[in-house]
Order: structure tokens, then C-alpha cells, then sequence
């Protein structure tokens, strides 16, 4: 048997981040933190990929296989970078503990699988397994967190795949197929909030301190997800959701720590409506109690088509115009007092 060393090892995996875009500044900076007892290290691709004399005068913006470069501000009468858009990021996750691997497996090329014993590839291939799956779970809470702290719904979501093939509609005439007329096509773009230094250290802190986004928020993307996409009564139950789960977070977070068994029971189980009626207007103070009193009507609403949809299975006259105004109460109610996560 060949010699063996006892090494401590790594796993990496590499995952795209849709629609997220960075100040330059932020680019191969990388966030550490500690997540299902492993420590976790996941970066941003180096500026190392744009060429040192690239000319932006010459060829405008860049695109690089990590990350494009699409906006640049003048600043002193010369151009700089201020907005790249990044397309995927390193994720590192720790292992516990040390591994015995053959000494050439460290020199040979990889998976070198004559080297190994049929143990020590069931325990790779195990590690491997194991460790990719850790990766995924904390990728989508470091990207959570970003879309969280930015307050962008779109951070980290694909773009919706729909049955279109960039052909635009045609008007021909019927019997000879003869073009007649064609709609002028529209490419719609889309902006993204900026993650600046400033929101970076913000996820910093969030994800050290193992503070996950508040289900509140997610349930809010996920409506705004549904809204753009014109499911519009998945759009109504997410977003009621969202408002309710706030709702009933910030009344349970204010009851008394001596508050008997029967009366938290009684307050846990309360109708929505004597939530938004009662309870949770208690604990806002006079200006949060001025803004709240303009949301109530589109909460009303809000919470009465929710129940029409998931007791009859369906509510008519549903508009996205209609959607984006209940969801808009929505956003700003989540304003309203900070929850202690």
C-alpha cells in the first residue's frame, strides 16, 4: 500500500447568481461565517479577469465569464466603474475532522482512482455528496440574506422561460399568408438594486450572527415573484401570508414573558382580523399608528380575497394593476416596526 497522509480538506462548488449586481469596489471580496457546524467562505470573482488596458472608450462595457461591466460614471473627467453584474460566486465549505488520502493523490491529477482503496472512494464520493448538499443550503441562505438586506426580490431568481422565440407577432393575410403588419419588438429591461460595501457588511453581520431572513420577507418576494409573472392569485395568498405572519410575529415578540398559558393561547389562535384590528395596532406607536390606518383598507382586502381563494379556489377580477397596490401595503406594513429576529 502506498503511503498515506492524513490531511484536512474542502469541498468547492461553484453557483450562479442571477440579477445580482455589485459596487466594483466589492468584486473578490468573500463573506465567512458558520452554517450546520461548518465554516463556510463564499466570494465574488476577482477583478483579475478585465484586462489591464481593456479600453471602455474604444469597446464600451465588458463581458467576462464571472461578471459583466455595463455602467460607468465620469468622475473627475475620467470614466469609472460603478455597477457589475455578477454571474456566479465560490462557495468553500469546510470538513470536519481529517481524511487519510495516498500522498501521490496530492501530486497526480485528480481522481486519480487508481491510488485509492475502494474505502477511501466510497468515503470521497461520500464527502462529496454530503458537502455539495451543505453548499446549496448555504448558498440560499447567503443569497436570501443579500436579497433581504437589499430589498430586491429579483436578486438570485431566474428569469421567468416562457413559450416565446423572439419572433414578434405577425399579421399576414389569411389565404395567401402574405405579410401584412408585425409588432415593433420590445426588449424589456430590467434594474437591479446595487449591493453596496455598505449592504455587504450588513449580510456580513446578519449571516455571522446566524440571523436568517424573517419568513415574512420571503413570503413577500415570493408574492412579487407571482406578480411579475401574472399568477395573480398565488401573488394574493403569498402576500396575505406575508402580512399576517408580521402581523402575528410582532404581537407574540411584545407579550409579556409572564403572560399565562390560556390568554397566549387565546391571542396565538385569534382571527386575523382582530390581529389587524386589535392587537397589532397596540404595539405601534402614534406615527406607525398614522401609516398603518392607510394600509387597513388594502389589507382588508387583502385578507378577504385571500379567504375567497382558499375557500372556493378561485377569485375573479383579479388585476395586476390591483395586485401591485396590495402587495405595495403590504411592503410598506413590513416597515413599520423592526422585528427582533
Amino acid at each position: 500500500m502506498s503511503s498515506q497522509a492524513s490531511i484536512r480538506l474542502a469541498s468547492w462548488n461553484r453557483f450562479r447568481t442571477r440579477n445580482l449586481t455589485v459596487a466594483p469596489g466589492l468584486l473578490g471580496k468573500s463573506h465567512l461565517f458558520f452554517f450546520d457546524g461548518h465554516e463556510v467562505n463564499i466570494s465574488l470573482p476577482n477583478l483579475d479577469e478585465l484586462p489591464d488596458d481593456y479600453d471602455f472608450e474604444e469597446r464600451g462595457g465588458f463581458e467576462g465569464k464571472r461578471f459583466s461591466i455595463t455602467g460607468r460614471q465620469i468622475t473627475s473627467g475620467r470614466p469609472e466603474i460603478y455597477q457589475v453584474h455578477v454571474r456566479d460566486v465560490d462557495v468553500i465549505v469546510s470538513i470536519l475532522g481529517e481524511t487519510t488520502v495516498p500522498d501521490e493523490a496530492l501530486t497526480k491529477p485528480i481522481k486519480a482512482v487508481e491510488l485509492f482503496s475502494e474505502q477511501q472512494q466510497n468515503r470521497l464520493h461520500e464527502l462529496a455528496a454530503n458537502h455539495g448538499k451543505i453548499a446549496r443550503r448555504a448558498f440560499d441562505l447567503w443569497i436570501r440574506t443579500l436579497r433581504w438586506q437589499v430589498d430586491d426580490w429579483q436578486i438570485g431568481m431566474p428569469e421567468m422561460s416562457g413559450v416565446d422565440t423572439g419572433w414578434q407577432t405577425y399579421i399576414k393575410e389569411r389565404d395567401t399568408q402574405k405579410d401584412v403588419w408585425a409588432e415593433p419588438v420590445i426588449i424589456p429591461v430590467r434594474g437591479h438594486q446595487t449591493v453596496t460595501s455598505a449592504v455587504w457588511e450588513e449580510a456580513a453581520t446578519a449571516l455571522a450572527s446566524e440571523q436568517a431572513p424573517p419568513i415574512f420577507y420571503d413570503l413577500l418576494y415570493d408574492a412579487m415573484i407571482h406578480l411579475d409573472r401574472e399568477d395573480l392569485q398565488r401573488t394574493i395568498v403569498d402576500a396575505a401570508l406575508a402580512a399576517e405572519t408580521y402581523m402575528r410575529t410582532i404581537v407574540h415578540e411584545h407579550l409579556p414573558p409572564d403572560l399565562d398559558a390560556p390568554l397566549r393561547k387565546y391571542i396565538d389562535r385569534a382571527q386575523i382580523s382582530r390581529v389587524s384590528s386589535q392587537f397589532f395596532p397596540a404595539q405601534l406607536d402614534a406615527e406607525q399608528k398614522k401609516l398603518y390606518s392607510t394600509l387597513k383598507k388594502n389589507l382588508k382586502d387583502l385578507f378577504e380575497d385571500r379567504n375567497t381563494i382558499m375557500h372556493s379556489g378561485q377569485k375573479k377580477g383579479l388585476t395586476p394593476e390591483y395586485c401591485q397596490r396590495l402587495v405595495n401595503s403590504v411592503r410598506s406594513l413590513l416597515g413599520l416596526s423592526p422585528c427582533r429576529n
